[in-house]
């Protein structure tokens, strides 16, 4: 599957794509119990980033993280993963995969930072 979501951050964007659906999950749950899911492998590129060296061009990675528990009381977010850094690049597309594990008919806050 070759699906690509493009999150705008003012003048830079972050563009996630899902590479890989796992379906070994959905056999692995009992239906009664638990909600449908599958794992994604994302993988990720940013455009534009700010300049942030003195001397050369920044050394960007990002680290995604989900949020997990109640968004109104106890939740707290979870890092699911990181890239690794890419150096000297505005515009770096990452080589390392990020599994998350998606939930269906669920609102899944996530958070991309570079």
């Amino acid at each position: 599957m070759d699906n690509a979501a493009t999150l705008k951050l003012k003048s830079r964007s972050l563009i996630v794509k899902e590479s890989k659906l796992d379906r070994r999950m959905l056999n692995a749950l009992e239906p009664s119990t638990s909600t449908p899911s599958v794992v994604l492998l994302l993988t990720l590129k940013a455009n534009k980033l700010r300049d942030k060296d003195v001397f050369s061009k920044s050394d960007p990675m990002c680290v995604v993280s989900q949020f997990v528990g109640r968004l109104t009381g106890n939740g707290h977010w979870k890092e699911c993963g990181r890239t690794e850094r890419l150096q000297n690049s505005l515009n770096p597309e990452w080589a390392t995969q990020i599994r998350i594990e998606y939930f269906f008919e669920e609102k899944q806050s996530m958070k991309f930072e570079v």
